[in-house]
């Protein structure tokens, strides 16, 4: 099956049967999207990844102070990398 632009789409299983995006679901990994609002879902993702960095199961991010139970702000340590131009 393909999806809106073209790329290939599938369900995985687990070899016990348990559909694979649900359990990243489950265990706050992923966030469900079905088209809409994608700021509702970037914030479920940031509350995903605090309730993950207090739980001990992911290591706080460089330039991340941690602050349990409540939402971190992320401060960049090193200015994103820009591309070189070419030259011709």
């Amino acid at each position: 099956m393909k999806g809106k632009f073209g790329r290939i789409l599938g369900n995985f299983k687990t070899i016990n049967g348990d559909n694979v995006a649900d359990k990243l679901m489950e265990e706050g990994h992923a966030v469900a999207y079905n088209g809409g609002d994608k700021d509702n879902v970037q914030k479920q993702h940031l509350a995903n990844r605090q309730k993950l960095i207090d739980e001990g199961k992911i290591p706080t991010p460089e330039g991340m102070t941690l602050t349990p139970n409540k939402h971190n702000t992320f401060k960049a340590t090193k200015p994103p990398l820009r591309k070189k131009k070419s030259k011709k």
